[in-house]
């Protein structure tokens, strides 16, 4: 005769048994060598699944991260260097699909993008300090066959650096060859309008100026 079923007396079983510390080294061994052994399979059948159920996958997703924003937070700050290498490395290997990208986004979003650009430009007009001088500035770093990252201190061709205003022009920042640094494309747009006490490039401190 069948045993009926109880689930309080399983969860208690099932909770006992994850609290056994050598099953439970051994569940989690056996897990990561069968997902290892079918990982294909088990691929093919999650993004069967995403797509199945997308709305919903979205949406327990969505809620989660609204209950836990500190650990969206912990853990964007920890994804982040391997984002940000995963994201450079697919754009060298899809340019045209990121410039269409870039200008769709363009296209949904340019009265946004003119606004910010013509207020931009009054801040560094109304800031500006010697613009000669941030000229030849720019052009001496350009003509370098490379530069040295001020935030990560990494080689950047002379061709690709950016540069960035220490104390940003939004946070009242001058446009001043003493407010510039080079910076690498990465940094640079990573740290955005943030002061340098708000951020920092792989775990280094940045004193704020």
């Amino acid at each position: 005769m069948k045993r009926k079923r109880n689930k309080a007396s399983d969860a208690a079983w099932d909770l006992k048994r994850r609290s056994n510390p050598k099953r439970r080294a051994y569940m989690i061994a056996y897990l990561k060598a069968y997902r290892s052994k079918n990982a294909v399979r088990l691929a093919a059948q999650q993004k069967d699944h995403y797509i199945k159920n997308r709305a919903r996958v979205v949406a327990r997703i969505g809620k989660w991260q609204s209950e836990n924003p500190e650990k969206m937070k912990a853990y964007r700050a920890k994804s982040a260097p391997k984002d940000r290498e995963r994201t450079k490395k697919w754009m060298l290997l899809n340019p045209e699909r990121c410039m269409q990208n870039h200008k769709r986004y363009y296209s949904q979003n340019k009265d946004g993008f003119l606004k910010r650009n013509y207020i931009r430009r009054v801040r560094v007009r109304n800031q500006c300090i010697d613009l000669r001088g941030i000229k030849k500035f720019m052009q001496i770093q350009k003509a370098k066959a490379f530069c040295v990252c001020y935030y990560c201190k990494k080689q950047v061709p002379g061709s690709e650096i950016h540069f960035d205003h220490m104390v940003p022009i939004v946070n009242g920042g001058p446009h001043s060859v003493a407010n510039l640094c080079v910076s690498c494309p990465t940094c640079n747009l990573s740290k955005g309008k943030k002061s340098l006490a708000a951020w920092s490039p792989g775990g280094q401190t940045l004193l704020p100026i």
